[in-house]
């Protein structure tokens, strides 16, 4: 599992709190599938939870799958298992999880993990999805402005 915060700045907005809070559990919520979404382009091009390169697979497996580079996708089953949670928190100060909560893809996850890591946010990862929420959180402002 992975807990995604927002952070976007606040700073200077003429809204009220619950109109900050209103847009920013939009975002979060919005954040969490959005890091579903660069995680699977991550793993699909065997990139770790570092951003590095995960080890090949053993020659066993690549004869059956047909490829060495290791992208956790073989029947997709386990990564179309990733959900995000419902948001929480208050004001600005929301949050969401991320995680894979189905039975036997979360035993498949974990032990992937635990040979491997691979599940969590990255560090380009994480710098890319700041600037998508703070782009998000701007335009529903703009928005919200406009009416």
């Amino acid at each position: 599992m992975a807990s995604i915060g927002l952070g976007v700045d606040t700073s200077g907005l003429d809204l009220t709190s619950k109109e900050i809070e209103r847009i920013s559990l939009e975002v979060i919520k919005g954040s969490g599938e959005k890091f579903i979404e660069l995680h699977l382009i991550r793993t699909k091009k065997g990139l770790d939870v570092n951003d590095s390169r995960m080890p090949d697979v053993s020659a066993f497996t690549a004869k059956k799958v047909g490829r060495t580079t290791r992208t956790l996708d073989d029947t997709g089953q386990m990564l179309r298992a990733m959900v995000a949670r419902r948001p929480q928190g208050r004001g600005s100060k929301v949050s969401i999880v991320v995680g894979i909560f189905n039975g036997k893809q979360a035993r498949k996850a974990r032990k992937n993990q635990d040979r491997y890591p691979w599940f969590g946010p990255s560090p380009q990862l994480v710098r890319r999805l700041q600037r998508w929420q703070q782009k998000d959180f701007d335009k529903r402002v703009e928005a919200m402005n406009r009416r």
